[in-house]
């Protein structure tokens, strides 16, 4: 893995080769999840991270994932004001958290 890489995501301890990641990521989460629904790849938009954290470098536009989690239990309450779909994924990649993450979505009015 290269250094820089390695460096942004705390795994410099630790030996990481391709074996360790998933076969998937998040956008072949959402893209499976919403192929049932006649949604192709192409026609997805990008997701909001709502838990993802990364620090913008203000001078090079560098950007770095860092350790800073939400406390557990974390729960986010979202509003449509239209009919919509909505796909959620957990990222399953094991350098930004290592730990599988349980995630539920209930849907009201």
């Amino acid at each position: 893995m290269e250094h820089g890489v390695a460096a942004s995501t705390y795994q410099l301890d630790s030996e990481v080769s391709l074996a360790d990641f998933p076969d998937h990521g998040c956008f072949d989460n959402l893209a499976a999840a919403l192929a049932g629904h006649k949604i192709k790849p192409e026609d997805i938009p990008s997701p909001l991270n709502i838990f993802q954290h990364v620090a913008i470098d203000a001078t090079t536009g560098a950007m770095r994932h860092t350790s800073v989690r939400p406390p557990s239990p974390a729960r986010v309450q979202l509003k449509a004001l239209i009919d919509c779909l909505v796909a959620v994924s957990a990222c399953p990649d094991p350098l930004v958290g290592g730990k599988d993450v349980e995630v539920s979505v209930a849907a009201g009015s």
